[in-house]
């Protein structure tokens, strides 16, 4: 879900969005690798997805 333009079908139309869900780790030593690397770009991959959109007017991230 780190690929580029992954979650622009998915807010087509969407007015709020809030990302509630995060990568899960596989177990590693390496959890920059493993986690937050992956959590990131999903992450950016959803709001440049989101601002693309001109109907979203509000985003919200728990995770």
């Amino acid at each position: 879900m780190a690929v580029d333009n992954a979650f622009d079908n998915a807010v087509k139309g969407v007015r709020y969005l809030v990302h509630v869900a995060s990568t899960m780790a596989i177990p590693s030593d390496d959890l920059e690798a493993t986690l937050f690397i992956p959590t990131l770009h999903t992450t950016v991959s959803i709001l440049k997805s989101a601002s693309e959109e001109s109907c979203v007017k509000k985003v919200v991230i728990t995770s």
